[in-house]
């Protein structure tokens, strides 16, 4: 009994084992090596397109690719181009009617300076001066102190930003490097995906590769799932912003919508990050009409969201919300604002590490 336990627990390390050395072999590599996982990612998603060229068009494998490839480049740079143009117009537009809303936003906190301000001002003064001096002479020392904290917050922030600016400046001839590498990689790993298939086949065992396989058709549907549940419930907030918006004329409520659907990307965030500041300027600027139909507008989405959201995503990928806020709270705790990008790749991957049994088998391995 003593020497059963004794594997046991010997086994429950090696398990453990495994899994810390697994993190730190990903964190330390992955900048080396995430141009060709993405590489991979893609592969995955274009090999069922260029398969079907070849087995029903019979084009050659290698031309298939190309034109996938090609298609799909084109398709994306044409998208951009439009969104580029269309967004320039609005900045332009934007750089033009700010100047107007702003002084009417300083006008507004001039009024409220005077006459809220002020008067404030007047009876704490008033009061401060009834004070014992040493009783001001700490008041004085607190405010002093919160003001230097905020000079040097801000401070710290503007030449952390200036300094980084030429790093990011120099990033960006290094992104096209990057995607250049990306797009090679996708070629030649498509292109080859069968005979690399029965490579890696050889070198595994097959036992391993019937784990393997089984693991990978759960992965491959729950992030195929994962990306349509996500695609539809985005057209359907970006249909319901663009409506709404051209309802309430407001001007470039094409490149409003196409930023509201960027940020719908972010999981658990989505178009507040733009619709409650301009709710809350609305209702500063005294645009009492314009705040109500803002209000209106954001709750249709959020609404919508929270009855379509469960269904479609269960539906897709089986994963229930509540599981995925689990998840996204621990990411935030362990990686800061990033692990809002994290959280739908580790909920996709727990739950396919669940639906292939891998759970089990790990431990049917530590009980022996």
């Amino acid at each position: 009994m003593y020497k059963q336990f004794s594997f046991q627990i010997l086994r429950s390390f090696i398990v453990i084992g495994i899994l810390v050395a697994s993190y730190f072999l990903f964190v330390y590599t992955f900048s080396y090596t995430y141009p060709f996982i993405i590489a991979i990612a893609l592969s995955l998603l274009i090999n069922p397109l260029v398969t079907a060229l070849v087995e029903k068009a019979k084009f050659h494998r290698t031309i298939a690719t190309i034109a996938v490839i090609l298609f799909i480049f084109t398709v994306i740079i044409g998208v951009l181009l439009i969104i580029v143009s269309e967004i320039i117009q609005g900045t332009l537009y934007l750089a033009e009617i700010t100047p107007t809303y702003f002084q009417t936003f300083i006008t507004i906190v001039e009024s409220f300076v005077y006459d809220k301000i002020l008067p404030l001002y007047d009876q704490i003064t008033s009061y401060f001066n009834s004070l014992h001096p040493t009783q001001q002479a700490t008041i004085t020392d607190k405010v002093q102190q919160f003001l230097e904290y905020i000079t040097t917050t801000g401070t710290t922030l503007l030449q952390g930003f200036f300094l980084n600016f030429p790093t990011i400046i120099l990033l960006v001839p290094n992104s096209f490097t990057i995607i250049i590498f990306i797009l090679l990689a996708t070629f030649f790993i498509t292109k080859d995906w069968y005979d690399l298939k029965d490579n890696v086949k050889q070198f595994i065992p097959s036992r391993a590769y019937e784990f393997y396989k089984e693991f990978m058709d759960h992965l491959k549907r729950a992030f195929a799932g994962y990306i349509k549940a996500q695609a539809l419930l985005i057209f359907i907030s970006t249909c319901i912003i663009f409506i709404g918006l051209l309802i309430l004329q407001v001007e470039h409520a094409l490149t409003i919508t196409f930023f509201a659907a960027l940020f719908d990307i972010l999981p658990f965030i989505g178009t507040g990050i733009i619709f409650i500041p301009w709710i809350i300027y609305s209702f500063v600027t005294t645009n009492y009409m314009m705040t109500i139909s803002l209000c209106i507008l954001f709750g249709v989405i959020i609404v919508a969201r929270q009855i379509l959201e469960p269904k479609i995503l269960s539906s897709s990928i089986g994963v229930n919300p509540l599981f995925g806020l689990f998840i996204l709270f621990i990411t935030i705790q362990v990686w800061g604002v990033i692990g809002i990008l994290i959280a739908p790749a580790l909920m996709i991957l727990f739950y396919v590490l669940f639906q292939s049994g891998t759970f089990t088998k790990v431990w049917q391995f530590i009980k022996g």
